[in-house]
């Protein structure tokens, strides 16, 4: 049988067989050249001295993830010495998607946001106990069509409801069914802004206001839609810090990798990953 793989994007393909492993590892190979990129980069210029606010974008933690041949599983080892990084540095602060507003400007501190992508089960019981326990506000942003596949690595309506009660925790859309929004005609992309966040509000009994895009694929059109379907935040895909100001409905985020070690981690939050934005714009995210 062919294996399933994970997309970066959240999707699967089917691959055939023998080619999954080949794709890890030219991942792998990528990922380590952009890390190398990044550590010459920190050496020559000098950490930002602005208000930063970096929204970090993680999918599943867990210590395996079948056929993860994308690299997007971080391992709960991983995850809590990442964390822990979070929670040492004096120049860190962690805080909740929401407050980002509330931010002062001028400052030399840097903001973090932990947000996650998909609504990966693990999110629940891998990655909550150890945001819990370090006090650090979280966001999962879930896929409600996940919620009903009776897919075993995603959150059903009952765990998706005790991951909602948790403290510091903070539920958002992420569509239905995971399609790209920007290529939907007008219909369905209201159906899937509205429709997912009508089921998310009545699954945990919370509002839902924030939505991060399928794909990370947003334009104009997407965001009037989402800002009429009452969205006050929506999350891209985009590398980059956040300035107080910034567009509130295309929030750039910074995403972690299962190959991220804690210098690529406090590398990505000092900024010198942001170059990687332009490729990302070239792909047209």
């Amino acid at each position: 049988m062919s294996p399933i793989v994970l997309r970066p994007d959240g999707h699967t393909i089917d691959l055939p067989a023998g080619e999954s492993d080949v794709i890890s590892h030219s991942v792998r190979l990528k990922r380590n050249l952009l890390s190398l990129a990044a550590a010459l980069r920190s050496r020559v210029c000098p950490p930002r001295l602005k208000t930063s606010i970096r929204i970090l974008l993680y999918h599943s933690v867990d210590n395996d993830l079948p056929n993860d041949a994308y690299g997007m599983n971080v391992t709960p080892d991983h995850f809590r010495r990442q964390m822990q990084f979070l929670r040492n540095a004096p120049h860190i602060e962690v805080v909740d998607l929401r407050d980002m507003w509330k931010l002062p400007d001028g400052s030399t501190q840097t903001y973090v946001i932990v947000t996650f992508d998909d609504g990966f089960r693990n999110n629940l019981y891998r990655a909550a106990p150890v945001l819990v326990d370090y006090g650090f506000p979280f966001t999962v942003f879930v896929s409600v069509g996940h919620v009903y596949s009776e897919d075993a690595r995603f959150l059903n309506a009952a765990e998706l409801r005790q991951l909602s009660e948790l403290p510091g925790a903070f539920i958002g859309s992420h569509g239905i069914t995971h399609r790209p929004l920007t290529h939907l005609p007008l219909k369905s992309l209201t159906e899937e802004l509205v429709d997912s966040k009508t089921s998310l509000e009545r699954i945990s009994g919370r509002e839902i206001s924030a939505i991060s895009y399928p794909h990370g694929k947003c334009n104009n059109r997407v965001k009037i839609a989402a800002r009429h379907a009452g969205y006050d935040l929506g999350a891209a895909s985009r590398f980059g810090t956040n300035r107080p100001g910034a567009d509130r409905l295309f929030l750039h985020r910074t995403e972690i990798w299962g190959t991220d070690t804690v210098d690529d981690i406090d590398r990505k939050i000092s900024g010198h990953w942001d170059w990687y934005a332009l490729y990302q714009r070239l792909r047209g995210l």
